[in-house]
């Protein structure tokens, strides 16, 4: 039952990561002629790239503290269903927390970079 219990949550856990990446990869791409205008208005590559996942980090970093917050308050009821382990573990929560937040920079920065690659006249006309 552990063995089950462990391979869904493993499997829910990737279904959350390619969710994540899909979503925030398409509102970084749907923000192509906002970075073409400031590359071409003098922003250097790496400053738009910075300023595009940081952003994205933030949203992400505020979902992740509203998540941690919700499991805190939420984990007594999963606590009659474990045993031994308690539903409030440090050490997971900052796991999680970190999952999260790598999955949402490398969404960000991945379509940042395929858009710095484009033109930025052709980014403007498309």
């Amino acid at each position: 039952m552990a063995g089950l219990t462990v391979t869904f949550a493993v499997l829910a856990g990737i279904l959350a990561a390619i969710g994540l990446y899909g979503v925030l990869s398409c509102v970084v791409a749907a923000r192509t002629r906002e970075m073409a205008i400031r590359v071409a208005l003098g922003a250097t590559q790496a400053r738009v790239v910075l300023v595009v996942t940081g952003r994205t980090c933030l949203v992400v970093g505020a979902r992740v503290v509203v998540g941690i917050a919700c499991s805190l308050t939420s984990g007594h009821v999963v606590a009659t269903l474990l045993y031994g382990v308690t539903p409030t573990r440090p050490r997971v929560l900052l796991a999680a927390a970190i999952v999260a937040l790598t999955i949402g920079a490398i969404a960000a920065v991945v379509p940042a970079l395929r858009v710095m690659r484009i033109e930025p006249v052709q980014a403007l006309r498309e």
